[in-house]
């Protein structure tokens, strides 16, 4: 969870060694509360509050445990974090990741998209801070799937070391693994957008991902841009049709009038334009007014 995370880079500002180890596994246990409390509230069973105030308080006693009170404001840490605020916050130490992240926010994705992949970009980076800080601890320089290299630390038993090799060994391919298995996630994200070819369609479907409507709505919208693209290849083979007919007659025409079914094919075309032309307002102001209240918020 985000105030999870924001408490722990903020912590090793302030914190090293066997203390910032204590608080690393107590916000790991906290995290998973914190997981299992938003997953509750969302199936709607915390109406009593009771469980929220029961999280909340057992993150307070960790700040106070480790005696940061004194590098946070109140509003930092509330357990309601505006979708503008986490944005803002969301960076992260990796390098790697931290491009990662900035692919995904240009990439198109739903808020539900991002925010599942903000959870797994944060686990990834407390890994990925599991492994350095246990690595900066024993002196250790680099880690590979095969050894361990760099080691300043003298006077340790082979049984402590093969320890150590087996320890950070399975570490770093749980990193690694962290890894594909984020490039995954972008791939299946990929999969669940719609190629929309249209230019018009496009800029509709791109507005809608930045309002605040539901996956349901959404959805809803999605389909009716599908059936919306329809119309204009529609719109777009009358027109084709139009032209065709037009440069077949022209050699041809009596007093220059065209016969009755060119004439038919031109109002239809002209229909379909009017017709168009309005579901495309009417789409637009939809998202318009959806995409400015989200603002407002």
């Amino acid at each position: 969870m985000l105030k999870v995370n924001l408490l722990w880079e903020k912590a090793k500002k302030h914190l090293s060694g066997s203390k910032l180890a204590d608080l690393y596994v107590d916000l790991k246990v906290q995290d998973k509360h914190e997981a299992a409390f938003k997953k509750l509230r969302a199936d709607g069973m915390d109406k009593d509050g009771l469980k929220e105030a029961q999280v909340n308080a057992e993150f307070r006693d960790i700040i106070e445990k480790h005696g940061l009170e004194d590098f946070f404001k109140e509003n930092e840490l509330a357990n309601e974090i505006t979708p503008q605020q986490e944005k803002k916050m969301t960076h992260f130490s990796d390098k790697k990741l931290q491009a990662m992240w900035q692919r995904a926010e240009k990439a198109g994705f739903t808020e539900q998209d991002l925010e599942k992949l903000r959870e797994e970009f944060w686990h990834q980076q407390m890994k990925i801070d599991e492994l350095n800080f246990l690595k900066n601890e024993l002196g250790i320089e680099d880690v590979t799937d095969n050894e361990i290299s760099g080691s300043k630390k003298s006077g340790m038993t082979l049984e402590k070391r093969k320890d150590l090799n087996l320890d950070l060994k399975t570490k770093n391919k749980d990193i690694k693994s962290g890894y594909f298995r984020l490039e995954g996630m972008f791939s299946e994200f990929d999969k669940e957008e719609p190629d929309f070819k249209d230019n018009r369609v496009y800029q509709l479907w791109a507005m809608a991902q930045k309002t605040n409507w539901s996956e349901e709505e959404r959805n809803s919208f999605k389909e009716e841009l599908r059936h919306f693209e329809n119309r204009l290849y529609k719109q777009e083979f009358f027109e084709d049709q139009l032209r065709k007919s037009a440069d077949a007659l022209k050699n041809d025409l009596e007093d220059g009038s065209y016969p009755e079914k060119h004439l038919q094919l031109e109002q239809k075309t002209r229909d379909l334009g009017i017709k168009v032309k309005k579901l495309h307002s009417d789409l637009k102001t939809r998202v318009d007014k959806a995409f400015a209240k989200h603002l407002e918020l």
